[in-house]
């Protein structure tokens, strides 16, 4: 598999979760649902964030489903807040592939083909039809509020609406506050042009427990159409030093429909995380990534 190819899997991993160590299981119970401002749900949902300087995740499972063909990995885990992700993926106890996010740059080592890239966000989001930042893959990746960098000064509740509904709290994109989409909002009749994200809030455990993001396009002289969906879903929160609370398991799910020329293609990928052994704020953690001198650079 070619890194061109593992860069857009790997993006799809990178949407993932952690797990604590050693962590309890959590006893869930059904909650009322009280009435409260935008403002409030936001400060309630940040206010249980998992608190951490470094997390050190040893051991991830990964199982990557495309086509209804399957593959497993191995692989772990390093992040330093607000500054390096790092991230390594294995295979039958071979590293394949190594990965070092900062803030401005994205770095990838395919140790199977010899091959490295170091980038940046605006030539993948270019490449892969993509909306990333490392403030975004951080926040998703530690079940967090998904928040880009530059939206960090702009108040959350600008730019999503607050709902509650018989179980859980949401928040929806505001441009879309005056839609009935509710009863059955993948019906994106339309809304082409637009993306519409939907985060759900556990009312018992006020935490992140999936996101939900559509986005259908009109393109072309025939007016084609393309509809993508994902869908990321916390499972299986446990319980650390009797207070911080981490899903343990991460189901993703990407959904490609074009509809061109009266024929319509599907495509699906649907990727499986499960985490074991997380550290927090280990000292002295390190993130190594040197690149050997006979590995060819892959340009843009």
């Amino acid at each position: 598999m070619k890194l061109k190819t593992i860069i857009v899997i790997l993006f799809v991993a990178l949407i993932s979760s952690c797990a604590v160590r050693q962590g309890k299981d959590v006893k869930r119970e059904s909650k009322r649902l009280r009435g409260m401002s935008d403002a409030k749900l936001y400060r309630e949902t940040v206010e249980n964030y998992l608190d951490f300087n470094t997390l050190n995740i040893k051991k991830i499972n990964i199982s990557y489903e495309h086509d209804g063909k399957k593959q497993e990995f191995r692989g772990s885990v390093r992040i330093l807040k607000d500054s390096i992700i790092w991230l390594s993926i294995s295979k039958m106890g071979m590293e394949g592939m190594r990965v070092k996010l900062t803030p401005d740059t994205v770095a990838f080592i395919d140790r199977l083909h010899r091959e490295y890239m170091i980038t940046n966000y605006e030539y993948l989001n270019k490449r892969f039809n993509l909306e990333l930042d490392f403030d975004l893959v951080q926040s998703i990746f530690t079940n967090r509020l998904p928040e880009y960098r530059i939206e960090k000064d702009i108040p959350f509740h600008r730019n999503f609406k607050g709902k509650k509904t018989k179980t859980h709290y949401l928040f929806y994109s505001k441009k879309w506050k005056n839609k009935q989409y509710w009863k059955e909002y993948k019906d994106l009749t339309g809304m082409e042009g637009s993306t519409l994200q939907i985060l759900r809030i556990t009312p018992d455990l006020m935490r992140l427990e999936s996101v939900d993001v559509y986005d259908t396009q009109l393109f072309g002289a025939n007016k084609g159409q393309q509809t993508v969906s994902l869908n990321l879903k916390y499972n299986d929160y446990k319980e650390y030093n009797e207070k911080d609370l981490f899903p343990q398991k991460i189901t993703t799910t990407v959904q490609r429909e074009l509809l061109k020329d009266n024929k319509r293609q599907f495509e699906k990928i649907v990727l499986t995380i499960t985490v074991y052994d997380l550290e927090v704020n280990k000292e002295n953690l390190s993130f190594p990534f040197k690149i050997s001198k006979k590995y060819e650079e892959i340009h843009e």
